[in-house]
């Protein structure tokens, strides 16, 4: 709230005005966090959905925790949360032939875009290189926890020549949630942390150049 002291507001109206702004963004934000912190599979599908430029949700069905995309290709499928948001896209036609969106192989990831050291079971969802663009977005887990992730992404991040655009996190019960977002000299980086007590922290990137 620093950035309003210009307006001539003295030590108490800022500490009112604070307390409002966190009032009112916490009532925003809370219900939506809620459904995270219930569902945090359901959540990180749908940021996975929302963040890729390949795929469109059709429709969801809480009660079976599943959500039907179309590709770009026009393809439809019915998958569940959990395989969306580990990226795990595959379906099957009619002769029982399974093709797989996602890939295990990440060796077209830019070296620039930044994995944690015990990175593992990851999955690119896309990756793109048209028009002199590069794009896409893997996912993967870690047994950090979110603080700790973003202390190292912050850093990697930096290391790249990449400045912090935004930075928010959430805590309700036994799930956090935290987005980064950074760029730079034609770089871009989003990242979304998912943890979960008792379970692998879900990261999904999004990452593009020009």
């Amino acid at each position: 709230m620093s950035g309003l002291a210009w307006l001539g507001i003295g030590c108490g109206g800022l500490l009112v005005l604070g307390i409002i702004g966190v009032v009112v963004i916490f009532s925003v934000l809370a219900p939506k966090f809620k459904n995270i912190a219930a569902n945090p599979e359901k959540a990180g599908a749908e940021m996975m959905v929302a963040m890729s430029p390949e795929l469109t949700m059709l429709s969801q069905d809480d009660a079976k925790g599943t959500m039907t995309i179309r590709t770009k290709d026009g393809k439809e499928m019915t998958l569940s949360y959990k395989d969306i948001a580990e990226g795990r896209i595959t379906m099957t036609d009619d002769s029982g032939n399974v093709t797989t969106l996602g890939s295990t192989d990440l060796s077209a990831v830019p070296a620039w875009v930044p994995k944690t050291d015990d990175f593992s079971d990851g999955v690119s969802l896309f990756h793109s290189e048209a028009g002199g663009k590069v794009s896409g977005q893997f996912s993967g887990k870690s047994s950090k926890g979110v603080e700790d992730l973003k202390t190292y992404f912050e850093g990697a991040a930096s290391a790249q020549g990449l400045s912090s655009n935004s930075s928010s996190s959430m805590s309700m019960g036994s799930t956090s949630v935290a987005t980064l977002e950074f760029s730079g000299s034609g770089k871009t980086l989003k990242i979304v942390i998912t943890e979960k007590s008792g379970t692998a922290t879900l990261i999904n990137t999004h990452y593009s150049e020009n």
